[in-house]
């Protein structure tokens, strides 16, 4: 039977081949998060994606939380002012993610579904500024990323928001969003959305269905040959990695970078 579709469930190096030759035999493909170790082989694609019009899907499956619907609804007709993001996590058990040139560092590997879900709820980034810094640790003498690190982000509505990250814990601790506008504060997690509207704190339960939505609605475009119908195809993707790898830059060379 022919190939219907492509899942490319890659390191962050490997990006690049496999995607040119689903484009090249016209195949839909589903790309795991980040789209590339850097920014130039994403941008490449995205621009052959767009030209072929063919069904994309991403793995940024936050889009599809139960629950960030729920904070759009509570945001209507209050735009949020600050952000403040936080991953704080131990090392994934893989050789290649402590190096620089092979993971893209933290915020391009990790910390990206926050920007995705900052993006989502506050719109475009114009300016970001980052600072990183590294612990020598035994357990990883060859690694060359930063293992904590801090970006500040000014939004084009105005809006201003933050996003820290580190590697250095032995367990996952958090990995978050907050959104705060008048009279509210939002709290996003994975599992579930804290909600304070001033008056007590209430907490929803996501309902667990996120990663086999996104999935879903891949199958879903590839069957209906509508590539509008996933949440996160991949020129959406494509701007999220845009930012994720301005802020390693702006950590890289310590200085502000306009996005």
């Amino acid at each position: 039977a022919a190939v219907e579709a492509l899942y490319v469930c890659v390191p962050p190096f490997a990006h690049g081949r496999p995607e040119r030759a689903a484009l090249a035999a016209g195949i839909p493909f589903f790309v795991e998060k980040p789209l590339s170790v850097d920014l130039g082989t994403a941008e490449t694609i995205g621009a052959e994606v767009e030209q072929a019009a063919l069904v994309t899907a991403t793995g940024y499956h936050w889009r599809n939380l139960d629950t960030l619907e729920r904070a759009r609804e509570l945001m209507d007709g209050r735009p949020p002012r600050l952000a403040i993001a936080s991953w704080l996590d131990k090392v994934p058990p893989v050789g290649w993610w402590t190096e620089r040139a092979r993971s893209g560092g933290q915020t391009v590997e990790q910390a990206t579904h926050l920007l995705d879900v900052m993006l989502e709820l506050l719109g475009p980034v114009d300016e970001v500024h980052a600072i990183g810094a590294r612990t020598p640790r035994s357990a990883f003498p060859h690694a060359d990323v930063d293992d904590v690190s801090s970006a500040t982000l000014r939004f084009r509505s105005g809006a201003v928001g933050s996003v820290v990250s580190s590697c250095l814990l032995g367990a996952k601790h958090r990995a978050s969003v907050e959104i705060v506008g008048d009279g509210y504060v939002l709290g996003l997690t994975e599992d579930e959305l804290m909600i304070d509207l001033g008056n007590g704190r209430e907490t929803v339960r996501a309902d667990g269905g996120a990663k086999t939505q996104v999935d879903r609605d891949f199958v879903d475009a590839v069957r209906a040959h509508d590539p509008g119908l996933p949440r996160a195809p991949y020129a959406s993707a494509l701007r999220t990695h845009q930012l994720a790898c301005e802020i390693a830059r702006s950590a890289l060379e310590g200085r502000s970078i306009a996005v």
